[in-house]
């Protein structure tokens, strides 16, 4: 980037500058804070007054010029923590903001096991993957806050760690401040995050092991270059903590560990091999990571192995590969055609959505690949021989992921290569900023430095937009809001307590076991009168009618909200939502004015199929039954 012409009259101007910038996020921390919610928001965006939006791109354009215009100097590092404090107060909007919780879907349940675990009701090592758990109990036993709050300070945590390592390894790799800054604002962009199995800031165990990847990535970096000798082997400092990170991200999501073993073997593969052809002598000369890829495994292994859910995951990806490639079934990337299915149905369009959520990821997985190509060919290796060997890790490691990744790019299992994805960006995230720092200062070289750096500026800038307006799930991008308000907390534990034992409870899309969950805890807790159980749409005017036991419907204000204003009616309109109150047997039983709950008289059928042992109909069998209630 540019540097710092030394004059008096530009640093006066920097300083001023960051001056109104600090003061601008100061001031749209303070909006935020004085605008709590004061009920369920569909978007935070729409939610948080456009005053605190304002005095953030007033925050993050200063940010930006300065950092990108004096690079390695005090005013350039002020300039970074203004930016790393603006997108920060984005990220931390549902805290600042008073959010009673974030994450309505996974995130209700991993808060059930937090109160698990801080009540002693289940032991961490139980669960797959208790990193995220058991720091959120430690958060919330040394700060004195709820467990709803923990979750979400764990969650910006994670997301903080992950601006300040991303730059860290930009730095470490290319030795220069100026590719570092910007990997800072690379970092800001937070490119792992797609929505479609990696999200913010709902606690998501995967999505926070992506996040804190590059901490490990980082030591990785460090540990290859320190001194080899026989006493480093066994026992460094850095390599400790490269120890510790490996054993960390196993804790947190041991998928994300398989990636990072993935990683690790590349990386010592390439060693090997450059030690046994002789070539490469940057490659030769750093310190081997053999031992710190044996260790990885040998904790993942035995962490994971025999576990049910890595046994079942294991078995799924085996039996939808076998069946793309054997039995020659067309089933690749589900998760793709039913949410284009439900886009179309919408009036929008996958491509439309691409462009909103992968636009930007895209746009620097060009540029990666840019850097990829020039490490291979060993185009900077005479001038950057040291940065050229460390890409070269990092592109072989892309070389075997992304083949690795589309394995799981079919059926039913098609969000996990959207979750291998995550961990795959936050290498173009690495080896992005590099490429544009090096393009920045080609263009200089060749053309006039008044053209490729405002040029660089000017791309970093609309990522940050771009990015910023899909970090939450909103209408713009077709999703619901993981709001979770407290009156809504309130009107299920209030249902929980009083409803009749012997009678299930249905909802809108899904029951509510989610929130059974967060509310008596997931450890020996019974949902099968709450699980997978919804009326369809075109059902609810005749509910009664097809229902043949009695039975609770729950509708919640944000329910109407997502389905008649985010997905316009696509399963469940207005008309239908509110026929509830005209049928005869429905009953209106409790409403706290977020949570309505209706009892459903039963009507016999005239006939029905295929009763089970108990007298009921099942769920999924074909009768009036399940054309109420399927899921």
């Amino acid at each position: 980037m540019l540097q710092d012409d030394g004059t008096d009259r530009s640093g006066r101007r920097r300083t001023v500058a960051l001056v109104v910038g600090y003061v601008a996020l100061a001031g749209a921390t303070v909006s935020a804070y004085a605008a709590p919610t004061t009920g369920f928001e569909v978007s935070v965006y729409e939610g948080t007054p456009l005053s605190v939006w304002l005095l953030l791109g007033v925050a993050l354009t200063v940010a930006l010029l300065v950092a990108c215009y004096a690079p390695g100097t005090r005013l350039g590092f002020a300039g970074l923590v203004l930016g790393g404090g603006a997108v920060g107060l984005v990220t931390a909007l549902p805290l600042v903001r008073g959010y009673y919780f974030y994450g309505a879907g996974d995130g209700l349940t991993h808060l059930g096991w937090v109160s698990d675990i801080s009540s002693g009701v289940l032991n961490p090592f139980a669960l797959f993957y208790p990193g995220l758990h058991t720091v959120t109990v430690f958060v919330s036993r040394l700060a004195g806050v709820p467990a709803t709050r923990a979750l979400l300070l764990v969650v910006c945590a994670i997301a903080l760690s992950f601006f300040l390592f991303v730059p860290l390894c930009v730095r470490a790799i290319t030795g220069r401040p100026g590719a570092a800054t910007v990997g800072a604002f690379v970092a800001f962009c937070l490119l792992p995050l797609n929505h479609i199995a990696t999200h913010y800031m709902e606690p998501h165990p995967i999505t926070q092991a992506i996040l804190l990847s590059p901490l490990a990535l980082y030591l990785l970096v460090q540990y290859v270059l320190c001194e080899d000798s026989l006493f480093d082997r066994l026992l460094t400092k850095t390599g400790v903590l490269l120890a510790l990170a490996s054993v960390s991200v196993v804790l947190y999501h041991p998928q994300q560990a398989a990636n990072l073993f993935i990683l690790f073997v590349t990386v010592s593969g390439v060693q090997a091999g450059c030690r046994l052809l002789r070539c490469g002598g940057e490659i030769r000369a750093h310190r081997p990571l053999y031992g710190q890829t044996a260790w990885l495994g040998v904790v993942f292994v035995g962490w994971a192995a025999g576990r049910e859910t890595f046994v079942a995951a294991f078995s799924g990806v085996a039996r939808e590969l076998a069946g793309y490639l054997l039995a020659g079934s067309t089933a690749a990337a589900t998760v793709v055609s039913q949410r284009g299915s439900s886009l179309s149905a919408i009036g929008a369009s996958t491509a439309e959505l691409f462009a909103k959520l992968l636009l930007v990821p895209s746009v620097f997985a060009a540029l990666a690949a840019f850097v990829m190509l020039t490490s291979l060919l060993g185009r900077t290796e005479t001038t950057e021989p040291e940065t050229t060997a460390l890409c070269r890790y990092v592109t072989a490691g892309l070389i075997v992921l992304v083949p690795y990744s589309l394995a799981f790019f079919v059926g039913s299992v098609s969000k996990l290569f959207f979750r291998n994805l995550g961990f795959v960006m936050v290498l173009v995230a690495i080896l992005g900023a590099i490429a544009l720092f090096r393009l920045a200062g080609l263009l200089a070289e060749r053309s006039l430095p008044a053209v490729g750096y405002p040029a660089t500026t000017l791309l970093l800038g609309a990522a940050l937009v771009f990015s910023m307006v899909v970090v939450f799930p909103s209408p713009y991008v077709y999703m619901a809001s993981g709001h979770v308000t407290d009156d809504r907390a309130g009107g299920y534990e209030t249902l929980f307590a009083h409803q009749a034992a012997d009678t299930a409870t249905y909802g809108v899309r899904t029951g509510p076991w989610r929130y059974r969950h967060a509310i008596a805890g997931v450890t020996g807790t019974a949902t099968s009168r709450y699980a997978e159980r919804a009326i369809r749409g075109e059902n609810l005017s005749r509910a009664r009618a097809l229902a043949s036991a009695d039975r609770y419907f729950v509708l919640s204000r944000p329910d109407v909200a997502r389905e008649t204003g985010v997905y316009e009616g696509l399963r469940y309109s207005e008309s239908q939502l509110e026929s509830l109150e005209r049928e005869p047997g429905i009953h209106l039983v409790q409403a706290n004015g977020a949570v309505t709950v209706y009892r459903i008289e039963a009507r016999a059928p005239s006939r029905v199929r295929r009763p089970s042992a108990d007298g009921s109909v099942a769920n999924g069998s074909r009768t009036n039954e399940s054309a109420a209630t399927g899921s």
